[in-house]
């Protein structure tokens, strides 16, 4: 265990997307919208139609709405039901910038989300259907200890090209878990514990929380820990956050960067971009940079921010392997290779 002498503590926090650890939050949202329709029995047929259509472009048009919303990703899906429909969203937050999002904020994004997708689906119709807004959003935001749910009331009624067919939206629900409000106070306790001993910061201490801790020395410098959420093993249901404790020892000598985030594999679909930001840690303070080696001429990494992005083309399908590299410019180097797992 690294020496007491001086601790700079860095938090940093990060969402559970395909295995990565990220120094900014990532909170996965999964709202699930159920949507009443008006006069269902004597426009089955035609709802049937008007939902299907929508449904069909759903994952045509989020993408560039959610970029809009200032989102690093996420995903829509509307899930057709009997008598309803259901429309869970995934939407990724940076919340380095919002470290738990504000009530303004949420029922900002999802208002957007809601007023924008279903007109814009709408809209890529030939010839288009037309949406008429029978009564304004009213958007309430209500606080638990571990969650925030959002509920927006908004009238929209969607009718077919032949003026026959229709379906009447009503009500949007979000359910945003944050639990990693209580993990933050986890983390202060443990960052407490280091700040008086960082060498008893053992299992037996960590085993006293009601999360799983594990730790990470990953060099003289850094003690990496970790704080598992308990939404279960489905890594789109989990997120991390991840916190390093940082050791000076005051001896001049250059300490080279480490990567804190960067997995040993990562999933990738054909036509689908992946984005992952890689991070790494210096002792110094040290400007960093990003580059890697890959026979794959798609995958890049930026070399200022970390940031992989990877569109696989249907000739990659199968196992795509990189050599990720961070220097800090004074010949402290940290690589690693890295494998990426692309099915059609």
């Amino acid at each position: 265990m690294p020496k007491k002498s001086q601790i700079t503590l860095f938090i940093l926090m990060g969402l559970l997307l395909l295995g990565a650890i990220g120094t900014a939050v990532l909170v996965q949202r999964a709202p699930e919208g159920r949507i009443g329709f008006g006069k269902q029995a004597e426009f089955k047929t035609g709802t049937d139609l008007v939902k299907e259509e929508i449904q069909s472009c759903a994952h045509d048009v989020v993408g560039r709405y959610l970029k809009l919303f200032g989102m690093e990703g996420g995903a829509l899906t509307l899930d057709v039901g009997e008598n309803a429909i259901g429309i869970p969203v995934r939407l990724y937050y940076d919340a380095g910038r919002k470290t738990i999002p504000d009530a303004a904020s949420l029922e900002s994004d999802f208002s957007a989300v809601v007023e924008n997708i279903i007109p814009a689906c709408a809209q890529t119709k030939n010839p288009a259907f037309s949406v008429a807004e029978l009564s304004p959003p009213e958007v309430k935001t209500t606080f638990g200890d571990s969650n925030a749910v959002v509920d927006i009331d908004y009238g929209l009624e969607i009718t077919a090209a032949n003026g026959e067919e229709k379906a009447a939206f009503s009500r949007f629900n979000l359910d945003y878990p944050f639990a990693f409000r209580h993990y933050l106070d986890v983390a202060d306790r443990i960052a407490e514990k280091i700040r008086q001993d960082p060498e008893r910061v053992d299992i037996v201490f960590l085993s006293q929380f009601d999360v799983d801790v594990a730790i990470e020395p990953r060099s003289e410098d850094y003690v990496v820990y970790t704080i598992l959420d308990q939404y279960g093993p489905r890594e789109e249901d989990a997120f991390i956050l991840s916190f390093g404790a940082l050791f000076v020892n005051g001896s001049g000598k250059n300490a080279p960067p480490v990567f804190i985030n960067l997995e040993d594999s990562y999933n990738a679909s054909v036509g689908q971009e992946l984005r992952r930001d890689i991070h790494a840690l210096d002792a110094d303070g040290d400007t960093l940079y990003y580059s890697l080696e890959s026979a794959n001429p798609r995958i890049s990494i930026d070399v200022s921010t970390g940031l992989l992005a990877y569109t696989p083309s249907a000739a990659d399908a199968g196992i795509q392997e990189a050599e990720i590299f961070v220097d800090d410019g004074k010949g402290g180097l940290d690589r690693k290779k890295t494998a990426i797992r692309v099915t059609p």
